[in-house]
C-alpha cells in the first residue's frame, strides 16, 4: 500500500511538473493564441410596462447577438500584439395595439492590441490594450455613428494544459463616435464588464 501511494504521489508531481513546464512554453516568441475574450451570446428580453397595475397593452421584444474573436502573435516572450473583432446586432421590436415597430442596430469594431503575461507556470496574470475603430447604427444615415475606439483589459490565465488556459478578467471600453450626417453630433459610451473565456495557443 505505501509503494502504491508513492507511486501515485510521485505520477501526480510529474505530471503536474510537465504541464507547468508546457503551460510556460506557450507565451514564447513564435506562438499564436486565439480567443482571449472570444464568445459567442445570445440574449432576447421581453418587456410589457404597466402603470398602476395596468397593462399598456404594450410588448418590448429586445434581441441581441454578438461575436468577438482575436488573433494574436506572440513577437517576444510574453509579449503578443494581435486584433480583436467585435460584431453584435441588436433587434427590437414594439408591439402596441396591433402595430409593430421594429429597429435594428448594428456594431462593428477593428481595434489592434497588445497583451502581456506575467509570472510563470500554471496561472498567469495579463495585462492588454488597443486602439481602433468602431462604426453602429441602423438602416438611415441619421442612426450611423463611427470613430475612435480604445479598450484596456487585465486579468489571470489559468492553463489547463499547454494549449488552453481559461482567463477571468475586467475589461474596459470606450469609443467617441461621429454622427454620419453631422460631424458635430457626438455619441460617447463607457463600458465596464467581467467576464471569463478560453484562450487557445499554437506554435
Amino acid at each position: 500500500m505505501k509503494k502504491l501511494m508513492l507511486l501515485a504521489a510521485v505520477a501526480v508531481f510529474t505530471f503536474s511538473a510537465n504541464a507547468q513546464d508546457e503551460s510556460t512554453n506557450q507565451t514564447t516568441k513564435g506562438t499564436w493564441f486565439f480567443g482571449a475574450d472570444a464568445g459567442i451570446t445570445f440574449a432576447s428580453n421581453k418587456t410589457i410596462p404597466e402603470f398602476d397595475g395596468e397593462d399598456f397593452g404594450t410588448e418590448i421584444t429586445v434581441t441581441s447577438f454578438s461575436f468577438t474573436p482575436s488573433a494574436n502573435y506572440f513577437v517576444i516572450d510574453n509579449l503578443a500584439v494581435g486584433l480583436d473583432l467585435i460584431f453584435s446586432s441588436s433587434n427590437s421590436k414594439v408591439d402596441f395595439d396591433g402595430d409593430t415597430e421594429e429597429d435594428k442596430t448594428n456594431t462593428f469594431a477593428v481595434i489592434p492590441n497588445a497583451t502581456y503575461f506575467f509570472s510563470e507556470g500554471n496561472v498567469r496574470p495579463y495585462l492588454g490594450a488597443g486602439v481602433g475603430f468602431m462604426s453602429t447604427g441602423g438602416d438611415g444615415d441619421f442612426t450611423k455613428f463611427s470613430g475612435l475606439a480604445i479598450n484596456a483589459n487585465g486579468g489571470v490565465a489559468y492553463f489547463l494544459n499547454s494549449s488552453v488556459a481559461i482567463n477571468i478578467g475586467v475589461e474596459y471600453l470606450y469609443a467617441n463616435l461621429s454622427n454620419k450626417e453631422e460631424n458635430d453630433f457626438k455619441n460617447k459610451s463607457n463600458t465596464l464588464g467581467v467576464g471569463a473565456g478560453f484562450s487557445f495557443f499554437l506554435k
